[in-house]
């Protein structure tokens, strides 16, 4: 049964938990850090809680959402303003160029170039750049044109057509030719780039190769386009490109220009442009241009408010091509969304929706709108250039699809989203690209002009009244508008009051968003996720600037991490909520008429961080009602952990890091405006996350239902409000017994503010390809290095450090103060918690000015507070000590588990931190040189490295063994260059290495190895951890061994070094470390060692334990690569080359090698290592072919392991049984008596169960052997032929094990194993019978009925029901059973060999079975003689009579002389009688006619009739084993008259009677005689006792029978034989009594 909860539980002995006694419950060993599960699972914590909050919108759905009363809002009065100057006054313009401008005489323009921090200024010829940030910098003039200047454009020029020094140019268009400058850094003095990149000084260098006529066209306007290019903007009303290259050919011009569209002016070249137009065919001039360098489009605004639309191709590079255009603006917007109202009829209004302004829409904002054009009174209208179908629907309640979007890597991630693409592109050099091409261009959407008072400025204009704008400039970027406007009065230069429009990331109230279908009140406070509208913030600056506005222009974005990380090109996107931890704010050039003056748009964060130093409770209070508690707590960490060092102290002990005793970072790491973070500020922030009238406090569920207002998303559930409101109710949800708590929204701030901190670099890899490109996946060929700069890491550790250094300090307090105090007035009552303000409560109130204590938050108290702590509690009863001691325990028990959240972030955290540390130090000593030492060059190691990201890097063991494996490869770099002397420093300051502080890895070749151990355990101490250090003191002793010669005193040094590397298994590298021993020749060292590791791997004995299914398997694979080192060696000791993956052994003498094989399986067959030992069995048996070496020497388990491994036993199991020969035998006897068949096994488990009996055989124990081959015998067989058990195997296993139980003298299992084995053998037979009858029907020769090989067509008509037939698929059936399991001796007869007509083998059976069952066996006998000889005869229709009685004849010889003397199996009267039928044509067949058919086969026979008897005679005395005597008594007794001596007399009468088979019989008989005489004669002329041995007849003995006896016997036979053809009287026979006669003299003679 589960604990309860720790508020459920007795209350006695609570008492108050603060002080240190929680110090020690909340304090996290190092091995936290180590943990990377429970850091992943810390992430995955922050994802989660961060997910709940707002997220990026695109643009289309937030206008698409916009109601119109929502559209605008007033600034918050008594905050901060939006927009502030940075100067207090207008830089004046330089006096040369004012100097120059009163003698003007043509024309000037005045502009801005941002990306070098230049403004400029052409006057007729002269064009003038000066910084527009110092008031002392000297102008630069270039006066090298005749004419006025028209348009000035700078860009980057093409890769490869200048030289490197050459890094912008500025283009020149006059009105008669074009003509470019390159800019160049000056070489003056010490000028170089300030820390932006930006040069100090530059110098303007003609370039006379670059110019070209301007053919009478005035260009007004010249834009940079992608990849280098530059667009022109003619009078003319067309648009042009400059075309420029490094040299020209015939093919191509240096320099030249194109146009990009053509129309009626346009064929007129001549004609000048200020020459009026006539009729319809004039075009407007071209206005501006506009590039849209993410997307690659250009855009054209002429003076008639037409916009047109050039595709440039997907990555900016083809030839421009115009396809949309629209030319009447007024008409496209009225039908727009919002449209309708805004633009309708009369002609004035038609001249204020003039278009005065053009600006792409970054794709970080929307992925369905593209441009934004600025009208001349305020309106904005909206475009896309794609097809409305394509991107979605102006369905008030549903939201756009966007297009070309990737959702980020973390789910607040989105100012990323923008600057993937950028990056992408980056890295190879060329632009990055867009493959959605544009198509149309359409008004989607048209926004009502800004509201504003004409005579209010600043935050507290009411902007119910409103006047008309005329607008004299506007600028968009970043969701920020920025509108100029004409102040008059100021003197006759005029004046210029500024309009801003930002996007308001406020939570709405209640009122605002409700056709959206969700109210927000307090729960949007809370859960801070708001959908709803396009919210803009209209403010004005204060100051009117002077002069009239003629440009503004964007600071370039510069966000604190490199431009690896973040791209400046993309920007940080429309949400300042993400932006602000990593960008700056934006800043804003204006360029009037009288000067220059810089603006800077405070963010959110900004306002908080005014707020703050302003130490007002109300304006703070009403910022965390504004924008969310939980975005108001992100923010606070920002700024409290981004003041100047010293601003909080870091406590007694100082903290980790770099930082020392003081929590704060560098300005360079800090993204925070307003000339940066006040340590007053810092102070105001940290006091705010410390007064939970602010942020909150941890709930446990029932608090959080009961106590109104502070519902929100739990840790493993959706927003509660979704979920049952306030009533506490979980509706459709499982009820958690044991719920986690609602998290404070200090906790939620907390985790929205890291996970917007990593979200630019914790999916990027850390390593990327010297010189761009894509890593491949082997990285071969490829050079690889830091994959973040020396700025990102440093900027990110500081952060970090300084977040966990504040975390540290902050639970340390909150330990020391307790939880009681923290609880107690949340307890008690609402009055409480809000009357007594922060004191009550027990948190200092907020720092006053200068340090001291000012108000507290006690006007929050008329609700209970900002969250209305203690509003339930009336109904609960405060009164009643119970509720009240449980409440509190349930208080302190969610605080507690807080607090240990946050002591695992700030874990994660320190590890984020020395992850970049250690990138850092590696990245300085060429991480690329380490990883190819380490790692090697194309392996999968390397490609891993390539492809391991920064989260890899911190949350995976991967991640863990690589940071090891590249430290590893420092430290041994450091012992190599010790050993060599020859080391240098390679970098100096905080990236290096060595021991102190200052020198690089080793200043000196007599650093030692601690010394650096030390160093690198300081810096990340999560990863190089202790045990690292111990290891690499092992690897210093082993260096040191090399310089001891071979002997005594170096094998003491090698086995110090093994046993201090037996005391940190986990950490050793096996690799590196056997080829060390093996240089050494310390071979069982690399047994000792790896076993040790593998134990390491597996402490709980996971890999015995088969039951655990797959995480026994993952606990072998963790052991197996460890022994994979000890099997690989000792592979190569026994082969010459093992594998190509192995460990390469130095070329021993034999000797060597000998002892060193010996050495290692001595050590290996030592191990306890059960798992092991089945490894190295398998190993050295299988790979090595070397099972004589474990025999010899008596390996532990090994019988136990054949037995397992050839599948006597059941396997899985790596635990040896009590008695493994008892449980050898049982196996084996079930197998040959029980019928538990084994198998079907392998070829390499058959070989195992050999081997197993040759050790069995070694031990002397013959009936173990002969059991286990008997089971091989008997064993089933399987499909396919690596489990195929051919009978010969069997017989041959059974003809074994018949060996091995002789040697035993088992007499009874002899017996039965013989019989198995003949058994084997009939089936054997069947099966090569049937084979050859299979091939014979796949050839096409129709066999289908009984029969052996060549059965006869038709068959005997004796045959019978018996012989079914084998078509091929009852062929194919039989043979996959006989292929099987044997089967025994009546399932071979009745199913196999009787019904596919093998009579040869039926008969063979029967005489092994001395019978066959009930029944006559003589009639069964005869039967399957019938069938035979038939088969045989019949087996060639095509022979003549005479060869198929000599084919019945061999198959009477070959199964005869099997089956003699058995007089069963062996009838030769019968037998005779048959073949006489054949050679006289009397035996009917099936389909014979009778005597016609009988005639003409006896005639034929007739022709040869001589040679039939002597093929007959000689069949039947090979039968009876050579005996003429035998053959001659059985005609005898075919001839004699005697009906009693016959079988089956009244079968054989009628052919007996006929007188042509008495004829047959008599020349027969006269054959035999001359057969039997020439016995008789070789008996008598035999040596004595030779002539003896006559064979028997009929069981009748002769051993007694002399020659003369014998001869005596044939005499009468021959006599009576002639006496009887006499008596037939046919011609034929007198020639037979003549041959009986002389028999019959020759036989007296031997009397």
């Amino acid at each position: 049964m589960a604990a309860a909860p720790v508020w459920q539980r007795d209350v006695a002995g609570g008492g108050s938990r603060g002080g240190g006694d929680q110090t020690g419950s909340l304090g996290m060993p190092i091995k936290s850090f180590e943990d990377v599960d429970q850091i992943t699972k810390t992430f995955s914590h922050i994802t989660d809680v961060s997910m709940e909050f707002r997220r990026e919108s695109d643009l289309f759905d937030l206008l698409q959402s916009t109601s119109k009363e929502d559209t605008y809002q007033q600034h918050f009065q008594g905050w901060p303003t939006l927009l502030r100057p940075l100067s207090g006054a207008v830089l004046e313009l330089p006096t040369m160029v004012q100097e120059k401008y009163n003698s003007c005489q043509t024309m000037c323009f005045i502009g801005l170039f941002p990306q070098i921090r230049r403004a400029w200024a052409s006057v007729d010829n002269s064009l003038f750049l000066w910084r527009y940030d110092k008031t002392s910098d000297v102008p630069v003039e270039y006066s090298g044109e005749d004419q006025a200047i028209t348009a000035v454009c700078l860009t980057e020029p093409k890769a490869g057509v200048f030289l490197p020094a050459i890094r912008y140019i500025i283009v020149l268009c006059t009105a008669a030719e074009i003509v470019m400058l390159g800019v160049c850094p000056s070489r003056r003095g010490n000028s170089g780039d300030d820390w932006e990149g930006v040069p100090e000084d530059i110098i303007l260098q003609p370039l006379p190769l670059y110019s070209i006529s301007a053919d009478n066209i005035l260009f007004t306007s010249c834009v940079a386009g992608p990849a280098g290019r530059i667009f022109l903007g003619g009078a003319d009303g067309c648009v042009y490109e400059l075309s420029y290259n490094a040299s020209e050919s015939w093919c191509q011009k240096r320099m030249s220009k194109s146009r990009l569209e053509w129309h009626f002016r346009s064929i007129l070249p001549t004609m000048p442009a200020f020459i009026p137009t006539f009729g319809n065919w004039g075009t407007p001039a071209i206005a501006q241009l506009a590039v849209d360098k993410e997307r690659h489009i250009l855009y054209s605004l002429n003076v008639a408010s037409g916009i047109k639309v050039f595709d440039l191709g997907p990555v900016g590079e083809t030839p421009a091509k115009l396809v949309a255009e629209v030319s009447n603006v007024y008409a496209a917007a009225a039908g727009a969304v919002g449209g309708k109202e805004l633009f309708r009829g009369a002609a004035a209004d038609r001249k204020a929706a003039s278009i005065k302004y053009i600006v792409p829409i970054a794709t970080s904002e929307s992925s369905g709108l593209h441009l934004m054009a600025v009208t001349a009174d305020g309106r904005r209208i909206y475009f896309s250039t794609h097809p409305l179908s394509k991107y979605g629907t102006y369905n008030l309640h549903g939201g756009a699809r966007g297009v070309m979007t990737k959702a980020p890597p973390l789910a607040v991630a989105g100012a990323t989203t923008g600057n993937a693409t950028a990056a992408g592109g980056a890295a190879t050099g060329r632009e990055p690209a867009y493959y959605r091409r544009p198509e149309t261009l359409a008004a989607v959407f048209a926004r009502a002009a800004l509201p504003y008072s004409a005579g209010a400025r600043g935050a507290t204009g009411d902007l119910s009244r409103s006047a008309a704008l005329e607008l004299l400039g506007a600028h968009y970027s970043a969701g920020c508008l920025l509108l100029s406007e004409s102040a008059g009065g100021a003197g006759s230069g005029g004046a210029t009051k500024f309009l801003m429009a930002s996007r308001n990331t406020t939570v709405p109230t209640p009122t605002v968003n409700t056709h959206t279908g969700s109210g927000h009140g307090i729960g949007g406070l809370i859960s801070g996720h708001v959908p709803g509208g396009l919210r803009e913030s209209v403010t004005e600056l204060d100051n009117i600037v002077p002069g009239e506005t003629t440009a503004l222009e964007a600071a370039p974005w510069r966000p604190v991490l490199g431009a690896e990380v973040l791209s400046a090109r993309a920007g940080p996107g429309s949400n300042e909520l993400i932006s602000a931890v990593w960008w700056p704010p934006p800043r804003f050039i204006v360029m009037s008429t009288a000067g220059v003056m810089e603006l800077e748009k405070r963010r959110p964060v900004e306002l908080l961080m005014q707020i703050l130093e302003r130490n007002s409770p109300d304006q703070l209070r009403s910022f965390f009602q504004a924008y969310g508690a939980a975005e108001a707590a992100a923010m606070c960490y920002q700024i409290a952990t981004s003041g100047p060092p010293g601003a909080l102290a870091a406590g007694p002990g100082g903290g980790r890091g770099s930082m020392g005793g003081a929590i704060g970072c560098s300005p360079c790491s800090s993204s925070l405006g307003g000339g940066g973070v006040s340590a007053l500020a810092a102070r105001g922030a940290a006091a705010a996350l410390d007064n939970p009238l602010l942020v909150g406090e941890a709930r446990m569920p029932e608090d959080a239902a009961l106590e109104g207002g502070y519902l929100h998303n739990g840790p493993n559930s959706s927003n509660a409000l979704a979920g049952g409101g306030a009533s506490g109710m979980y509706m459709g949800r499982a009820v958690d017994p044991n719920p986690g708590p609602y998290w404070s929204m200090g906790h939620r701030g907390l985790c929205l503010y890291i996970s917007r901190l990593l979200a630019p670099v914790y999916d990027k890899k850390i390593v990327v390809v010297v010189g761009g490109g894509k890593v491949s996946g082997a990285t071969g060929g490829q050079v690889l290095k830091g994959g973040f700069s020396e700025q990102t890491l440093q900027v990110l550790e500081d952060r970090l450090n300084a977040l966990g250094q504040y975390l540290e300090v902050s639970l340390t307090k909150r330990q020391q103060r307790g939880y009681a105090a923290r609880t107690f007035a949340a307890v008690t009552s609402s009055g409480t918690y809000g009357a007594g303000g922060a004191s009550a409560s027990g948190v200092a109130p907020m720092p006053a000015a200068g340090g001291a204590p000012g108000g507290g938050y006690g006007a929050a108290a008329a609700g209970g507070g900002l969250f209305g702590f203690g509003a339930g509690m009336a109904a609960g009863g405060v009164d009643d000590p119970t509720v009240v001691v449980h409440k509190r325990r349930r208080l302190e028990h969610a605080a507690q588990q807080e607090d240990e959240m946050v002591q695992r972030i700030r874990a994660l955290v320190f590890r984020m931190a020395e992850a970049c540390r250690l990138l850092a130090l590696l990245s300085a000593h060429n991480l690329g040189r380490l990883a190819l030492r380490e790692l090697g060059s194309g392996t999968l190691e390397m490609a891993k490295l390539a492809n391991m990201t920064l989260r890899d890097l911190v949350q995976e063991a991967e991640g863990q063994d690589m940071a090891t494996r590249l430290m590893g490869g420092l430290v041994n770099e450091q012992m190599d260059a010790n050993m060599a002397g020859t080391w240098t420093a390679t970098s100096r300051g905080p990236s290096s290495l060595g021991p102190g502080t200052g020198g690089g890895v080793a200043a000196s070749s007599s650093a030692s190895v601690d010394a650096v151990a030390a160093t690198l355990q300081a810096a990340a101490p999560s990863y190089f951890r202790q045990e690292d250090r111990k290891y690499y003191q092992a690897s210093a002793v082993l260096r040191n061994a090399e310089t001891v010669p071979p002997g005594p005193e170096r094998d003491a040094i090698v086995k110090q070094a093994i046993n201090l590397l037996l005391s940190v298994p986990t950490v050793v590298s096996l690799e590196a470390l056997s080829k060390e021993l093996i240089k050494f020749r310390y071979f069982e060292g690399i047994v000792t060692v790896s076993l040790a590791v593998a134990a390491a791997r597996d402490p709980e004995g996971k890999a015995l334990r088969a039951e655990l299914g797959a995480t026994c398997e993952l606990a072998r694979g963790e052991r197996r690569s460890a022994y994979n080192y000890i099997l690989q060696t000792l592979g190569s000791l026994f082969l010459d080359n093992i594998s190509s993956g192995g460990v390469d052994v130095p070329p021993l003498t034999s000797t060597e090698r000998a002892e060193a094989k010996s050495a290692m399986l001595k050590a290996a067959l030592t191990s306890t290592d059960k798992f092991f030992l089945d490894e190295l069995y398998g190993f050295v048996i299988s790979n090595c072919k070397a099972a004589d070496e474990l025999l010899s020497r008596d390996a532990p388990g090994l019988e136990s392991y054949l037995s397992r491994e050839g599948g006597l036993v059941p396997p899985g199991s790596v635990t040896d049984p009590a008695d493994p020969a008892t449980a050898i035998v049982t196996a084996a006897a079930a197998a040959l008596n029980a019928g538990v068949l084994i198998g079907p096994l392998t070829k390499a488990q058959v070989a195992m169960l050999e081997l197993l009996c040759s050790m069995l055989v070694r031990k002397g124990r013959f009936l173990d052997a002969a059991l286990v081959y008997g089971a091989l015998g008997c064993r089933r067989s399987g499909p396919g032929a690596d489990l195929s058990v051919s009978l010969d195997s069997r017989v041959a296993a059974m003809q074994s094990a018949v060996l091995h139980a002789r040697s035993a003298g088992a007499s009874a299992l002899v017996s039965r194993l013989d019989s198995d084995a003949k058994v084997f053998g009939f089936q054997d037979a069947i099966v090569k019978r049937l084979q050859e009858r299979q091939r014979n029907q796949d050839g096409g020769a129709g066999w289908r009925v009984g029969g052996g090989a060549g059965a006869m067509e038709g068959g005997p008509e004796a045959a019978g029901p018996a012989a079914t037939g084998g078509t091929a698929l009852e062929l194919e059936r039989a043979l996959a059973e006989l292929s099987g399991a044997p089967l025994d001796l009546s399932e071979l007869y009745n199913a196999y060999a009787q019904p596919f007509g093998l009579w040869d083998i039926c008969l063979q059976m029967i005489r092994f079975a001395g019978g066959c069952g009930n029944g006559d066996p003589p009639a069964v006998v005869r039967t399957l003689w019938d069938h035979e000889l038939l088969r045989a005869h019949g087996s060639c229709r095509t022979a003549s009579p005479i060869g198929r009685l000599e084919r019945a004849c061999d198959a009477v010889s070959n199964l005869g002389s099997s089956l003699y003397p058995d007089s069963l199996t062996l009838p030769l009267m019968h037998i005779a009688w048959r073949l006489e039928s054949l050679a006289a044509g009397l035996w009917k067949r099936r389909g014979s006619n009778g005597d016609g058919n009988a005639a003409a086969t006896a005639t034929a026979m007739g022709e040869a009739a001589d040679r039939s008897s002597e093929l007959i005679v000689q069949a039947l005395k090979t039968a009876a084993g050579g005996s003429g005597a035998a053959v001659r008594q059985v005609y005898e007794a075919l001839l004699s008259h005697s009906r009693g001596n016959l079988v089956a007399a009244g079968t054989m009468d009628p052919q007996l009677s006929t007188p042509a088979m008495r004829v047959q019989l008599l020349r027969s008989a006269a054959a035999a005689c001359a057969a039997a005489i020439l016995d008789v004669r070789s008996a008598a002329l035999a040596p004595v006792g030779v002539g003896a041995a006559v064979a028997p007849m009929a069981g009748v003995s002769v051993a007694g029978v002399g020659v003369t006896r014998e001869a005596g016997s044939l005499a009468d036979a021959a006599d009576r034989f002639a006496l009887e053809a006499r008596r037939l009287g046919y011609s034929e026979c007198e020639d037979i009594a003549r041959r009986l006669d002389a028999v019959r003299t020759q036989a007296e003679a031997l009397r």
